[in-house]
């Protein structure tokens, strides 16, 4: 939806816990703009100047953990839009009164209560609250966990982590994800054909074909480890 921060129906355009409590991210310092302290802010939400639509923000250092900041004091900083800009807004924040002050800021993220954010509407989520989450394939079994949402053009698309090794990208449809379960912690997905990769065949280091039983030594032959197949493949 346009008007809250990165919430979307599976067939809308446009980022991590799943308690009421956490706070979310509603955009990135990136800079500042003119000499007066205007700081230029990489919105998160679906429409741009709802960066300043939730009350006071904490700024967070970007790799800065959250609770760090909350403990330092960066809490409770008025923001007020100036103007839209090119795939940003500008604002003025309480206490920057000039250019210096607002190069500063660079890196720094603007966060607010989970519950300062109005409610979902059904089939409607937040994207913070679906990152994270487990997927389940029609039979329990888990594929792997949410890793990202994102848009390329052609709707919403969840990235997952598989649990066997390597990503997959998931259409974010009432079809390839038919269940969306936030409170108990996971998704039911149903992905397209293709999507997710065909298990790798062992590789055959024999240098031919065989077939037969395999002989095992018991003495003075090297220790021979069965790999679990979850290992293969490498985290992207």
């Amino acid at each position: 939806m346009g008007s809250d921060l990165d919430k979307r129906a599976p067939d809308e355009t446009a980022g991590d816990k799943r308690a009421s409590d956490k706070r979310m991210c509603l955009g990135l310092i990136i800079g500042a703009s003119g000499v007066q302290g205007e700081v230029k802010i990489k919105p998160y939400t679906g429409a741009p100047e709802d960066v300043g639509a939730y009350g006071p923000v904490d700024l967070v250092a970007e790799a800065q953990a959250e609770d760090e900041a909350r403990e330092a004091g960066a809490t409770g900083v008025e923001i007020r839009i100036v103007r839209a800009a090119k795939d940003a807004v500008i604002a003025r924040l309480e206490g920057v009164e000039d250019r210096d002050a607002a190069e500063a800021l660079k890196g720094q993220e603007l966060y607010v209560d989970r519950a300062q954010l109005p409610g979902e509407e059904e089939d409607e989520f937040y994207h913070a609250d679906l990152i994270g989450l487990t997927a389940l394939d029609l039979g329990g079994a888990t594929l792997g966990t949410v890793l990202a949402v994102h848009d390329f053009g052609a709707g919403e698309i969840l990235e997952l982590d598989l649990a066997a090794g390597g990503v997959a990208m998931v259409p974010f449809t009432l079809e390839a994800v038919p269940q969306v379960l936030i409170s108990e912690g996971h998704i039911v997905v149903d992905p397209p054909e293709g999507v997710l990769p065909e298990p790798k065949a062992p590789k055959d280091r024999s240098g031919g074909a065989k077939s037969g039983k395999r002989k095992i030594r018991q003495n003075g032959a090297p220790n021979v480890k069965v790999e679990d197949a979850k290992s293969g493949g490498e985290d992207v």
